[in-house]
């Protein structure tokens, strides 16, 4: 039986932040593909922080799809002034590294790898600890 994989995402317009969480040995390509769908979906993705939360993927986002994905959104966002926070979250050592070396690719944005959520959340937000965090469904 193969093993099932999925993307979610989340929407906090409070803070604003998007939450995207990876499940599973998503292929690289349909990783590309499900971001593009749901960030084409919340229609103004760039107006929020981002929190990528991959510590359950056991793939890798390939290169090809990550030049991809970049292109989409250096055309999504030339006319955006300024870029947003971008905090991943994973213990992969290789995830890791192509968060550092593909970071260039997204030259408006400020990113960030975290060991939890929570790190994350709070270089997100500036926010307290005891802040109360409630994210919003994208899809029912």
């Amino acid at each position: 039986m193969p093993q099932k994989y999925r993307l979610s995402v989340y929407l906090d317009d409070t803070h604003p932040i998007l939450i995207a969480r990876v499940f599973g040995p998503m292929p690289s390509d349909e990783l590309c593909e499900a971001f593009l769908r749901a960030y084409a979906e919340i229609g103004e993705p760039w107006l929020y922080d981002r929190l990528i939360d991959m510590r359950r993927y056991t793939g890798h986002m390939e290169d090809a799809d990550t030049a991809r994905f970049a292109r989409v959104w250096a055309d999504w966002t030339r006319d955006v002034p300024q870029g947003r926070r971008v905090a991943f979250v994973t213990h992969d050592p290789v995830e890791q590294e192509t968060i550092r070396t593909n970071h260039a690719l997204y030259p408006k944005d400020t990113m960030r790898n975290f060991d939890t959520a929570d790190e994350a959340l709070d270089w997100l937000t500036g926010r307290d600890a005891d802040i109360a965090f409630i994210p919003q469904p994208l899809q029912a």
